[in-house]
């Protein structure tokens, strides 16, 4: 029974049940296609030729010619050795030139890639506490100092040498009220530059506190923030974050709590919890 002219058109031509191709057809089809262009005298047959990147279209390669798309490239790769622990921390210096990398065994090790040599071996190597695992490193906005925070209650300013440039102080442990002592009283656990500046840096520690510094003058802290509880007991603040504008201090608390604090006081309670 056929179907009216009004009720062909609302149904595509390939519906339904599909004809087999005959291996007649088939061939046919073969002999009918074009050859395959010949490949250019010279011309490299694998991922030699181009890298391979990621997020790249197509097979991946980029004409000859053509600048990289921006990724990371899929088939290069370097491996750095030198630590004898597992790594904990990595930073990149504002330029890309440089890297440093922080280890559960005390090491920080300093890579400088226009200097490098295909043995891939870093400058430098530097204890900033010794025994005491790194848990953070981190550039400053110009790339002049880099900040280590360790298991040690001390935060620790390198030079981009890997240079002492000075440490923090160390507070009272005997001293009940967390706020009255000179500086961290347990190891560190994080720390963060204030992206407005050069200077200015905070630190978080098991004591429960969060503590803004000023690079140039490290044995006076400018302010403490003691982190709580919502029953309005002591945590101990696990990592510590700028936002981008540096308005705003992010704190991890060891019980799963999240407390925002401005970066300019009063710190009596968070912006956000």
């Amino acid at each position: 029974m056929g179907l009216g002219d009004d009720l062909s058109r609302f149904i595509p031509t390939d519906f339904g049940k599909k004809k087999k191709k005959s291996a007649g057809d088939k061939h046919a089809a073969e002999r009918a296609a074009p050859p395959p262009a010949a490949e250019k005298p010279g011309a490299a047959s694998g991922a030699s030729k181009a890298a391979v990147y990621e997020g790249s279209s197509g097979n991946g390669r980029h004409p000859e010619g053509t600048q990289p798309p921006a990724g990371i490239p899929a088939t290069r790769h370097a491996e750095l050795k030198g630590h004898k622990k597992a790594v904990s921390t990595v930073a990149w210096d504002p330029t890309g030139d440089q890297l440093v990398t922080g280890e559960h065994g005390a090491h920080m090790l300093m890579w400088d890639f226009p200097s490098m040599d295909q043995t891939f071996q870093s400058f430098r190597t530097v204890v900033p506490f010794e025994g005491q695992q790194i848990h953070t490193l981190k550039y400053n906005r110009s790339g002049t100092l880099i900040l280590c925070a360790t298991g040690d209650p001390r935060a620790k300013l390198l030079t981009s040498e890997g240079r002492a440039a000075g440490e923090s102080r160390r507070g009272d442990m005997y001293v009940m009220d967390m706020r009255r002592t000179a500086g961290h009283v347990s190891g560190l656990t994080a720390a963060d530059w204030d992206p407005r500046g050069d200077r200015r840096f905070v630190t978080a520690g098991g004591d429960a506190t969060l503590r803004f510094w000023d690079a140039e003058r490290l044995q006076t802290q400018e302010r403490v923030v003691l982190a709580k509880t919502r029953r309005r007991g002591k945590v101990a603040v696990t990592a510590c974050a700028y936002s981008a504008d540096g308005a705003l201090v992010a704190a991890a608390q060891h019980d799963g709590g999240l407390s925002l604090w401005p970066a300019e006081g009063p710190c009596l309670r968070p912006a956000h919890h």
